[in-house]
């Protein structure tokens, strides 16, 4: 049966812009800053005649200025101070409110991870994916767009945005970060925009080399690899016009670590839990001199050891043909190429839902809330028939121990081919086109083996900065006592292409007001398709000496957290060789069909949109004061196809199509006063959106089987996603006063407000479906919905500088300094607290403040900067892996990273960097300090690169 839900019945939309609030508020604002360029105007013409005269040539070089300022950003710039340069006059510069960064030289970003960088900004944080920068918030927003030389960049995951660890730095130009857009930026970035902009021919004067060669060393892995880069750029004048190439290549490879101590969700131990026939406490409430107190004890803890790689290969093409000074054509290829891999090694004492039963004979500490500190147990508490804790079930003695061996791999190729060119037809009139195909793919691969036994005793301490944990060790360490419990294995692709078209074009009027207007049409045909075949569980059940020797290995955690670590001392765990041979270990083990796609984990989306803005650039005076900025509107068509299955009630897999479409206005306004030649203030207001992610439109739903006769079963269903979600969308204010002091040194701070409607969260809905036996019922199916509205809020601050006036040598030195605040009232994620109450949280990702503090030192052949960037206490997840609604923030978080340089000539110099130089800790709790959840180290990165540039 196919279902085919055509959304007919809701035409474009079409709301007359004079409806919109923040419509009326932009309208109003360019009516205010017309005016008073008429009234001076006419006072002009009453008294000397000399100021209209003077204003226009004012804003005709302001604005040819800030032409010529931002394409000058594009230019190579040498050393920190030229990047500092360069960065702060893109700001000053830009039509809108831009942060930027830029390479201190060919192949240098100031960090070597693409994130790690943009956390120098101030708004942006990031998070970590076993020790590199890998994902991140813009004031507070995960949904940010993310682009390359201004085009679509997405890495094929069921998302749309292109993941940051896919990129080798080396590749990049400069980074800029729009945070209040205007109408000719392509929609889709809530929090913001990413542009990455990669190097072209015509950026260099002629010939250019620039080769890299690093090593870099993780001191936990305690192991390194080479990486290397190099570019080579040239252009040519000929009776053609003049021809540029530019071939860029970059690897990376990088070992890692990972460290980590685990607490296990807490239970509550109520005040009184006795047996009512008998009077008796309880065994697992049975805590000798804590009779009467109300609980909360873990369900156990364990150990994380996790080994891995990354590897990148970035490739970049571009070709420049100028023919004569109005024309320009190009055409550029790029390519990303990353492989990740993992092993994990895990070994765990868990109850699952039961409690521990304290061993009344041993110590025990609890803090004065009723934490639990420290203990040991010895057995674990009963369940019913139903698998549910019942205290009035007899315990089982012991503790249940795990160990986990796990592969995992992704790979993810990213190709992206464009070509386009301009054309000034008139000294007035500059028309452009671009064109694009972009196409990824991603395979991941994860298999986990799991042995399982059971200790006398479970010892747990977790009263220090690292939690303590015991077993006894010489009975988990005997074969006689383990099994092969388990396998699970899960495989999924991925893959999207893009077919997009923009045509935009700009003429100037050079009047008094009206600068220019630009405008542009934009066309996007995306497909996207994901197959996931599931975890397949597999019971093996089965004792290790049914197996040879050779399946097993005695593992121990002694260097563990460098060696400074109390914990499981040795144990026994699945050899990793039975991991990389995947096709005879799960033959060995029962399971020769290897893992396929099913119909209920495949999903496809197709997305067509259709886009077109106008804008206006204008310039007046306020007095004496010049004014200057745009206004614009940007409206787009969205049509979306979203296919999958529905399992109904009978069980029938049956085929589920639907259309969707909806059409947005998106109005921008920004506008800069010139209070002084380096003192500006600056104001926007733009509305902006951001399109549901492709997994989130996924339209699987699965039905239950309602028993006809009891009820048991009753009427529910479970969906994938949400084909009809619609974007979220955002009124957005920002405001900024910006003193640009000296070519290096700047000082602002900024205010910002965005109103977003529609956050998507997780809900239940009584939907009409049939059941098995032909009747139709409510089903009260859990999908994702456009949900409650919310607020963020919040200020940014920065102060950069060289302390030139400092003597010898001390001019050299300088400083960064940056501090982002952000305050938010957003739906709470689903979450509940150790009894099941549900608990209001902030939104995932977001630290209500940050920093940054870099000291630089710049002196002849010296370049050198030390970095600290500190984040609040956030929430990582309410979806945590085995803690259910339990939500896990991570503690306050801070990093020291470090790099030197000393340039030998013009042509050759080396760097020496080091990442996490304090080796510093991160933790995450369930809500409250007392409460851990992991704490966890990774490796501090050193690396050594040469860099020849000629």
């Amino acid at each position: 049966m196919n279902r085919q839900d055509s959304d007919k019945s809701r035409r474009f939309d079409a709301v007359p812009l004079r409806r919109s609030g923040l419509s009326m508020a932009i309208a109003m604002s360019v009516a205010m800053f017309s005016m008073p360029a008429a009234v001076w105007a006419q006072q002009a013409d009453t008294t000397t005649g000399a100021t209209t005269d003077q204003a226009a040539p004012q804003q005709t070089q302001k604005h040819a200025a800030k032409q010529e300022t931002t394409s000058l950003s594009a230019v190579t710039v040498t050393g920190v101070r030229a990047s500092m340069a360069s960065a702060i006059s893109i700001k000053q510069n830009a039509d809108q409110i831009v942060d930027s960064i830029v390479a201190e030289d060919i192949g240098k970003l100031p960090d070597s991870n693409v994130a790690e960088a943009l956390q120098r900004i101030t708004g942006i944080q990031i998070d970590r994916n076993y020790g590199e920068g890998s994902t991140i918030a813009i004031r507070g927003l995960t949904q940010v767009r993310t682009e390359i030389n201004g085009r679509d960049a997405f890495t094929a995951n069921g998302g749309r945005a292109l993941s940051f660890e896919d990129v080798p730095s080396e590749l990049l130009a400069g980074i800029d970060v729009y945070k209040n857009p205007s109408a000719e930026i392509i929609e889709g970035g809530l929090g913001g925009t990413v542009n990455l902009r990669t190097h072209k021919p015509f950026d260099f004067e002629g010939q250019k080399i620039a080769v890299t060669g690093e090593y870099d060393y993780g001191d936990l892995i305690k192991d390194g690899h080479p990486s290397a880069s190099a570019l080579y750029s040239n252009r040519w004048d000929t009776d053609a016009g003049e021809f540029g190439l530019l071939v860029d290549v970059a690897y990376q490879k990088h070992s890692f670590r990972q460290d980590v101590i685990s607490t296990e969700p807490f239970y509550t131990i109520h005040a009184g839990a006795t047996d009512p026939a008998t009077g008796e406490v309880y065994p697992e409430a049975d805590y000798p001199g804590f009779e009467g107190r109300t609980l909360q004890v873990p369900h156990g803890g364990g150990v994380g050891e996790t080994l891995g790689q990354r590897r990148r290969l970035g490739t970049s093409v571009a070709l420049q043909w100028r023919p004569n000074a109005d024309v320009e054509l190009y055409a550029q290829a790029l390519r990303s190429d990353y492989k990740f891999q993992w092993n994990d090694y895990s070994y765990f004492a868990y109850t699952g839902t039961s409690g521990m039963i304290p061993d009344p004979t041993k110590p025990f500490e609890f803090g004065p809330s009723g934490d639990f500190i420290s203990g040991t147990f010895n057995g674990t508490g009963g369940v019913n028939a139903d698998g549910a804790p019942d205290p009035s079930v007899a315990p089982t003695a012991g503790v249940s121990v795990d160990s986990n061996s796990s592969l995992t791999t992704r790979h993810s190729v990213t190709t992206d081919f464009s070509w386009g060119g301009s054309w000034n037809a008139t000294n007035n009139l500059t028309l452009k086109t671009d064109f694009q195909y972009i196409k990824a793919k991603t395979d991941t691969f994860r298999y986990i083996l799991n042995t399982h036994t059971t200790t006398p005793y479970f010892y747990q301490d977790i009263g220090g900065h690292t939690p303590v944990l015991g077993v006894d060790n010489a009975y988990v360490t005997n074969p006689a006592n383990s099994a092969f419990n388990f396998l699970l294995d899960d495989k999924a692709r991925s893959r999207g292409r893009e077919f997009a078209w923009r045509a935009d074009g700009e003429y100037s009027f050079g009047g008094d007001f009206l600068q220019s207007i630009k405008f542009g049409v934009r066309t996007t045909d995306r497909k996207a398709e994901t197959e996931d075949s599931g975890y397949r569980f597999v019971w093996i059940g089965q004792p290790l000496s049914n197996f040879d020797n050779s399946t097993w290995v005695q593992r121990s955690f002694a260097d563990f957290f460098h060696g400074d670590a109390d914990v499981i001392g040795s144990f026994l765990a699945p050899n990793p060789s039975l991991l990389y041979d995947y096709d005879a270990s799960r033959t060995m083990f029962g399971m020769a069909d290897p893992l396929t796609y099913p119909a209920t984990g495949t999903n496809k989306q197709g997305e067509k949109t259709y886009a077109a803005y106008a804008l206006i650039n204008f310039g007046t005076q306020l007095g004496s004061i010049p004014v200057d900025g745009n206004v614009g509107v940007r409206a787009v068509r969205t049509n979306v196809s979203t296919h999958g299955v529905m399992t109904d009630s009978t069980g029938a897999v049956l085929p589920l199509s639907v259309d969707n479409s909806y059409n947005s206005y998106l109005p921008s306004l920004n506008v800069t006063v010139h209070l002084t030649d380096t003192l500006q203030w600056r104001f926007a207001a733009s509305k902006g959106l951001s399109r549901p992610s492709f997994d989130q439109l996924n339209p699987m739903l699965t039905l239950s089987t309602p028993n006809a006769d009891t009820g048991a079963n009753a009427y529910t269903g479970n969906a994938g996603g949400n084909p009809y979600l619609k974007p979220m969308t955002a009124k957005q204010y920002d405001t900024s006063l910006e003193w640009y002091i000296a070519p290096n040194q700047m000082l602002y701070g900024a205010l910002f407000y965005k109103a977003v409607d529609g956050f998507v969260q997780s809900t239940s809905v009584n939907e009409p479906h049939v059941d098995q036996l032909g009747a139709t019922h409510d089903y009260n199916v859990t999908r994702l919905v456009n949900g409650d509205n919310g607020v963020i809020k919040g200020a940014e601050m920065g102060y950069q500088t060289f302390f030139d006036f400092l003597p010898e040598p001390f001019d050299g030195l300088g400083i960064q300094a940056n501090y982002t605040y952000v305050y938010s009232k957003a739906p709470s994620p689903d979450a509940m607290d150790t009894d099941g109450n549900p608990l209001q949280v902030p939104l995932e990702g977001l630290s209500k403040n940050s920093y940054n503090l870099v000291a630089m030192y710049e002196k002849g052949p010296i370049s050198a900067r030390v970095a600290y960037n500190w984040r609040s206490q956030w929430v990582v997840t309410t979806r945590g892996n085995g803690t259910g609604d339990l939500p896990i923030y991570d503690k306050a978080y801070g990093q020291v990273d470090a790099s030197v340089t000393y340039h030998f000539s013009d042509l050759f110099s080396l760097t020496a960097a080091a990442v996490n130089l304090t080796n510093t800790k991160r933790a995450t709790i369930f809500g409250v300090d007392t409460r851990p959840r992991d704490v966890q180290i990774n490796d501090r990165m050193f690396s050594l690169k040469a860099q020849f540039s000629f």
